[in-house]
């Protein structure tokens, strides 16, 4: 437009336009819409005004935020400005070149403009850049090994869901929680242990509500002697002792190590309850502790 104080043409400025030769003034835009640059000749050079932090996205006709990285301090832009090499923002739609922050190396992460690094938690990773300057979450179901990943790759751990957890090194393998214990959450953790004389009534079990009182103990002795481990026989619906090995009884109170002194096999009698031995040839007795001389006869006991 020409200036009739400087009796010269200058462009119109940000926010207007004209379309004609020999005018005086530019039109404005209408109101939440400007230029992006002085010297617009066309209404349609009009676009929404958006505020510091967002760019006019052309192809959408939108205002989108400035990505990680960038900036942008003035309204009614079409472009972001980016941050100086090797740093960073650490938000959408940041509006000053302060914002920028030196940039983590893989693996890390930081929080907010005046924190540190950061290793990046379990069930995340970071690779410097890709474009991401926020830890990222392993795909569903899956973590990490250990803190500061630094791939996608690095989550190759399965997550345990709840009444299950992980034996060993192998990384996909969960297994259900054993009688007397339980594992309410999704994760790599182990199981716990139900208080003291409560136990489950099956593996898997989910939350500490699953265990139930159970008296494993016999005036102030426990139940189980020997090592034996107390568990709730479903099919019974009682307790029961899980004996270790050489040892036999409802409360592993039998052992068969040396009963039968090395001259017969140690045995259950009849009713499952006791232990008994069949004896080797010219040996009898309860425990064969006899030798019959010369004569080849073997008896079985009565039960111990």
């Amino acid at each position: 437009f020409y200036d009739n104080v400087t009796l010269s043409c200058i462009p119109c400025a940000i926010g207007n336009y004209q379309n004609e030769s020999a005018q005086t003034e530019c039109i404005p835009c209408d109101d939440m819409h400007s230029t992006a640059t002085t010297g617009s000749v066309n209404e349609s050079q009009c676009i929404l005004a958006c505020l510091p932090g967002f760019f006019f996205n052309s192809t959408s006709e939108s205002c989108q935020p400035c990505s990680l990285g960038y900036y942008q301090p003035e309204n009614g832009t079409t472009v972001c400005l980016g941050c100086p090499t090797g740093k960073t923002t650490l938000l959408l739609n940041s509006t000053a070149e302060s914002d920028c922050v030196d940039s983590c190396p893989s693996g890390q992460e930081r929080l907010s403009s005046t924190a540190d690094c950061t290793l990046c938690p379990l069930g995340e990773y970071r690779e410097a850049g890709l474009g991401s300057f926020n830890c990222e979450q392993c795909p569903a179901n899956t973590t990490t090994t250990a803190e500061g990943s630094v791939s996608e790759a690095n989550c190759s751990r399965v997550l345990c869901y709840k009444g299950s957890y992980r034996v060993g090194d192998d990384p996909g393998v969960c297994n259900p929680c054993p009688i007397g214990t339980f594992k309410n959450t999704t994760d790599i953790a182990e199981c716990k242990t139900c208080p003291e004389d409560y136990t489950t009534r099956q593996e898997n079990a989910t939350s500490v509500d699953d265990c139930f009182f159970a008296i494993c103990d016999v005036d102030g002795s426990d139940l189980c002697q020997n090592g034996g481990t107390c568990v709730y026989n479903e099919t019974s619906a009682a307790l029961q002792c899980l004996c270790p090995a050489d040892f036999d009884g409802d409360t592993c109170n039998f052992s068969c190590d040396g009963f039968c002194n090395d001259h017969g096999e140690c045995i259950k009698d009849n009713s499952g309850q006791m232990v008994a031995c069949t004896c080797k040839e010219y040996y009898y007795g309860d425990r064969c502790e006899h030798r019959e001389g010369e004569s080849a006869k073997s008896s079985q006991s009565n039960p111990c």
